[in-house]
This record gives C-alpha cells, sequence and structure tokens, in this order.
C-alpha cells in the first residue's frame, strides 16, 4: 500500500531554496561579526539536504562574489565591495595596502611574440616588433579581482616574466627596465559581459558584467612601456577615478 501523504518523505529542496537559506545565514554571521559559515556537512544536517545539493549553493555564492570557498579552511563571507582608486599613478599593490587589503596576485601565462597592430600602436612600436606578454590574477580577501593582460617592449623587458614571478609586481618589472617612475598616458573604460575564459578566472556567472580598462603607461621621458587590459569582476569592485 503507498504511504499516505503524511507519512510520504519531504521533497528534496532545490538547491536555490538552500541558497535562500544560507544568504539568511550570511546576514546574522555579518551582523554578528563572523566571517566564516559553517563546513558543508554541517550545513547540509541544519538544512536537512544533500551535502551535493549545499555544494551547488555555494558556488552560486562563491560566484556572485558572497562567499569564498577555500578547500581545507572553511567558507568565508566576502561583506564589502573593493573600493579602488584609479588614477594616472595607480600602483595595484599600494592601493590594495592602503586600504588595509593584502594584495594576491599570480602569473598565469606569459609568452614572446609580434605585436599586432593595436598593440604595436600603444606601445609606439613598428607592428611585428616583439613584445612580452604577461596574464595576470589579482585580488585580495581570497577573490579574484582582475584578469589581465599586460604588454611590454621585449627589447626593454625580456626578463618581465620571470621578475613578476618572483616579486608578484609590475612596477618591480618596470624598475628591471631602468623604468623608476611612470604615468598613465591613457585610460579607457568600458563594461561588457565576459568571455567564458575571463568568467571562469574571475569566479563569476558569464552573465556579470566586468569593467574593460585599457591604459598605455609610459616613463618619465615619455616612452610608452606598459599597455594593460584589465578585466575587473564588476560584482566585486568598484572604481574611484581620481582627477
Amino acid at each position: 500500500m503507498a504511504p499516505s501523504a503524511s507519512h510520504r518523505p519531504p521533497a528534496p529542496r532545490l538547491w536555490r531554496d538552500v541558497k535562500q537559506s544560507i544568504e539568511a545565514m550570511i546576514a546574522t554571521a555579518l551582523r554578528k561579526k563572523v566571517d566564516r559559515l559553517p563546513n558543508e556537512r554541517t550545513l547540509a544536517e541544519q538544512l536537512g539536504v544533500h551535502r551535493h545539493t549545499v555544494r551547488r549553493a555555494m558556488a552560486e555564492l562563491e560566484s556572485e562574489g558572497l562567499v569564498c570557498v577555500e578547500h581545507g579552511r572553511g567558507t568565508f563571507i566576502q561583506s564589502e565591495m573593493v573600493r579602488y582608486r584609479l588614477g594616472r599613478r595607480t600602483r595595484f599593490t599600494e592601493n590594495l595596502a592602503g586600504i588595509g587589503l593584502e594584495p594576491q596576485s599570480e602569473l598565469l601565462h606569459h609568452d614572446l611574440g609580434p605585436a599586432d597592430a593595436s598593440v604595436a600602436a600603444a606601445l609606439g612600436l613598428r607592428r611585428d616588433s616583439d613584445v612580452v606578454r604577461l596574464v595576470t590574477l589579482r585580488g585580495a580577501k581570497r577573490l579574484p579581482l582582475t584578469y589581465a593582460i599586460h604588454f611590454l617592449p621585449a627589447s626593454r623587458f625580456e626578463d618581465a616574466a620571470a621578475i613578476f614571478e618572483r616579486t608578484r609586481s609590475m612596477s618591480a618589472v618596470l624598475l628591471a627596465g631602468g623604468v623608476t617612475d611612470y604615468r598613465r598616458s591613457q585610460i579607457r573604460v568600458a563594461s561588457r559581459l565576459p568571455t567564458e575564459q575571463e568568467a571562469q578566472a574571475l569566479k563569476q556567472q558569464i552573465g556579470q558584467p566586468v569593467l574593460v580598462i585599457s591604459s598605455v603607461s609610459r616613463d618619465m621621458d615619455g616612452e610608452a612601456v606598459l599597455y594593460t587590459t584589465s578585466h575587473v569582476s564588476a560584482i566585486r569592485m568598484e572604481l574611484v577615478v581620481d582627477l
């Protein structure tokens, strides 16, 4: 005989319901100034669902920038947008350190090859001149903030990848090429949806926007030394423009 409605096991809760429950937990935790959630097993027991359901909900919350899941350490709540000052002399490391954040940088890829027309024009080089390309991921609070592609003249910065790998600093890369100070001569900002690769690197949904910042930096003699296109997570960072 089929069980009556009152004795049937409850239908599995959808991950969206679990996500809403965890969002309520996050709000409570923030009011109590708690920055960590219970582990996956504990949450599953508290909510009466399978761990896979909690895992799916957590993945969505992480993509929205609300939490950061660190395997072996726990799930941390991300409470505020990062306010990033953008100006002619902006330095990533100094900028974040100035607001009490520890910057994190990673070199994802590097190569050497001929500049295309747009890169050559930005750096004032002949087309097909060799340039070093660095692809970096930089962030804070255990979350990626920018996915950037940097181009430097190879004739002056052939060791750029090794120096960045060692120092995690673009200023150190430029200093090794004799650039003691530099300023941005041009900054362009646009918004769009990320590519699949950009969204994956930034740990966000492909439907969530990024800010695309293109800039040319020049040494104090006016020579272009760096052309960068940064893809900034608009769900985690807001720009403050210094005039």
